[in-house]
């Protein structure tokens, strides 16, 4: 019984490290629509922001502040990531280089998500908010 268990666990660590990793892919290849897949329709988020704290109650209205952040960006790499259980959480971190008409940006975000039958039912989010990249740390 305790090794069908403890199976049922690893099994769900592993799609939920997955979700993490579909996640980060989704905003790196502009596909901002596809997150609304991974959320409950009724996800709660709290986000953490320069500007203070916002709450959204729907997969769309987190869809939309994602929009609000990515959109007009031509090129978007990822520089760091990292994914894993925090406990019951499941833990995403990134930082974001962000690029358009010569103009470079940094982010970084941090999330801690409830998941539930394989979506997202709870997101916290910490914002570092949106810093100029010179072209010389670029190339560092």
């Amino acid at each position: 019984m305790a090794d069908i268990q403890m199976e049922k666990q690893r099994v769900e660590r592993k799609a939920n490290e997955s979700l993490g990793e579909d996640w980060i892919r989704s905003i790196k290849e502009g596909a901002l629509d596809r997150l609304a897949q991974f959320c409950s329709p009724r996800v709660t988020s709290r986000l953490l922001l320069p500007g203070g704290l916002v709450s959204l109650n729907t997969a769309a209205d987190l869809v939309a502040r994602y929009r609000d952040w990515f959109d007009g960006y031509t090129a978007i790499q990822v520089e760091a990531s990292r994914i894993g259980q925090v406990g019951s959480k499941l833990g995403i971190f990134y930082r974001l280089l962000l690029q358009d008409a010569g103009v470079s940006e940094r982010i970084e975000q941090q999330l801690y998500c409830i998941v539930k039958d394989g979506h997202v039912q709870q997101l916290h989010l910490v914002c570092s908010g949106f810093h100029p990249v010179s072209p010389d740390e670029q190339a560092a």
